[in-house]
């Protein structure tokens, strides 16, 4: 397969933000074309394949942001942060509203999947890390319909990982909670430390890894593939490094390289939010890991589905929040027949999308119950942040974790990290009827029968506002 740039409309992708250099993964086979439009201006989109050529015209018409609300980021003067962008294009004449926000996959318009990269203002108001190259109102990226995103042998990072198996997790565009204004570029896998192998995604070089002692800073791996694309990792700790991971070596896709950690800023630092970094690069480029890291989950694991609440969510008493489970994905082949919101306030919502408003501040958990069409159930939660906007950062707040995510039978035994903060009374609830009990740093439990199980953790907030933090533990058949 040979991918094609046509800059008839889009004036050269260089004169839109990016040097040569950076405009390679849009050139080379299998990459999906990441070009940029300010309203008005069009880009013709031309993709080979064995068998066809696609070629679209692809129009920005508009962009509108939707904001919400923020009072944790004290040099935010405006508390308010980014939640999602709707993008109207035409592709062809076709008119279409592409949504920009966390948790995002590419979307079907006219005979291309098209996804939106991020916004301008998305990419450069933020007090950390921003997005200095993006140049032009919206940034897209695209592949022909029934394309794969991306090289169709990309692994997964993290080998016996469950996704939400932490409640700790960024993705693309999303705000990382409870830090400075800093909407993530990367994703980031919550994880006990040192527990999982972290491994190559693809083959390459290594471009850079710390000594033995560490680099005194986030333990960066850097690995090159021949085609100039670079996936780079944080925060594993030193002696977990393999002896493959040193730089300069040549290594194959799923080679072990550490396991996952808590290194940031040259020490153990991450004692509450551990989790293993891995973001994609193109010389200063950076650009969505999601599409492909779903794509490589379902390659390396068999579950059907992989349901979405939308990860964190920020608001005040009286103002509504969407629910918006659409962003869930099943598995190549499969169809997702069934949507339902269970509420904080008790109510049952049988639908992919739902609102709901809070009357007091807290820290709450809403479930999402996702069905695909061979009977697989499976749930994710909606972490909300409902402020008082007179508190500043005196809130509950923090995370729990889990393990393992992967591979538990009835009779093992899970361990469950307590990571929350400014929370008393912490009781954990472990959805298997057994009696609630106290939940200090960490606790242990073994299943007796195998299943989906709901745990719950509860507490209450230094205003006695109440805190309920959720995630899902699958205990597997395992040999009988």
């Amino acid at each position: 397969m040979k991918n094609i740039l046509l800059p008839l409309l889009c004036l050269l992708l260089f004169q839109v933000g990016f040097s040569q250099e950076q405009s390679k993964p849009t050139d080379i086979e299998a990459w999906p074309f990441i070009f940029e439009l300010d309203i008005g201006q069009s880009c013709r989109v031309e993709r080979h394949s064995e068998k066809q050529t696609i070629t679209r015209t692809v129009e920005l018409l508009g962009i509108k942001h939707r904001m919400q609300p923020d009072y944790w980021v004290q040099k935010n003067d405006t508390h308010e942060i980014f939640d999602v962008a709707e993008v109207s294009i035409a592709v062809d004449g076709v008119p279409f509203t592409l949504l920009a926000r966390p948790y995002q996959s590419p979307i079907e318009v006219n005979g291309l999947r098209l996804l939106v990269e991020t916004t301008q203002a998305w990419a450069l108001n933020a007090n950390y890390n921003p997005m200095k190259d993006v140049k032009r109102a919206v940034r897209f990226s695209a592949v022909a319909s029934g394309e794969s995103w991306g090289p169709a042998n990309i692994h997964f990072p993290i080998l016996s990982y469950r996704w939400r198996s932490s409640t700790y997790y960024n993705t693309w565009l999303q705000i990382v909670p409870y830090n400075a204004l800093y909407y993530h570029r990367a994703e980031d896998l919550g994880a006990i430390p040192d527990r999982l192998e972290v491994v190559a995604p693809w083959d390459g070089t290594v471009m850079k890894s710390p000594p033995p002692e560490g680099d005194g800073a986030s333990n960066s791996v850097i690995i090159r593939h021949a085609d100039g694309t670079e996936v780079h990792f944080a925060h594993m700790n030193a002696e977990h490094l393999t002896v493959a991971a040193a730089t300069g070596n040549q290594v194959t896709a799923g080679t072990v390289l550490g396991r996952t950690g808590s290194t940031w800023s040259g020490r153990k630092s991450q004692v509450s939010d551990p989790h293993l970094h891995v973001g994609f690069n193109r010389g200063d480029m950076q650009f969505d890991p999601f599409p492909f890291f779903t794509d490589a989950y379902f390659r390396d694991y068999p579950d059907t589905l992989l349901p979405i609440a939308g990860g964190y969510a920020f608001t005040v008493p009286g103002r509504p929040i969407r629910l918006d489970a659409t962003r869930s994905v099943a598995r190549p082949g499969k169809q997702l027949t069934n949507f339902c919101w269970q509420l904080q306030d008790g109510r049952r919502i049988e639908s992919s999308m739902a609102e709901t408003v809070y009357d007091k501040p807290g820290l709450y958990s809403e479930m999402l119950t996702v069905t695909a069409d061979d009977g697989s159930v499976d749930v994710d939660f909606l972490q909300v942040r409902v402020y008082d906007p007179t508190r500043g950062s005196n809130i509950a707040r923090g995370w729990v974790h889990m393990y393992p995510g992967r591979g538990l039978t009835p009779g093992m035994t899970a361990l469950f990290w307590n990571r929350l903060a400014k929370i008393e009374n912490v009781v954990i609830d472990f959805g298997d009827g057994s009696p609630a009990v106290p939940f200090g740093k960490s606790i242990e439990h073994a299943y007796t029968r195998s299943g989906l199980h709901i745990v719950t953790v509860t507490g209450h907030g230094p205003k006695d506002e109440p805190v309920t933090v959720r995630l899902r533990v699958i205990v597997e058949a395992g040999e009988q």
